[in-house]
């Protein structure tokens, strides 16, 4: 559970370096740094955070335009327990 919560701390903290206004290259490489699936194209990014006893789906998406976000969001949501 330490990663899981770690995991959405960060998110939560960095949320507002990733308001509408910050260029998508910081968000991308943000994601990218943190072990998450970039799908450029998409616009989003997933990563399975894996902890004791249950591992959570991470889903960030964004909508940008001109290189620069409108919107960021992250959907965390249960993905299994032991």
């Amino acid at each position: 559970m330490g990663s899981s919560v770690l995991i959405k701390e960060s998110w939560y903290q960095s949320n507002s370096r990733f308001a509408a206004g910050t260029p998508e290259i910081m968000l991308v490489t943000w994601l990218g740094d943190n072990n998450f699936s970039v799908d450029h194209r998409g616009k989003r990014a997933e990563r399975r955070v894996k902890g004791l006893p249950y591992s959570e789906w991470v889903q960030v998406t964004w909508a940008a335009n001109a290189g620069y976000l409108k919107v960021a969001e992250a959907t965390v949501t249960e993905a299994g327990c032991l």
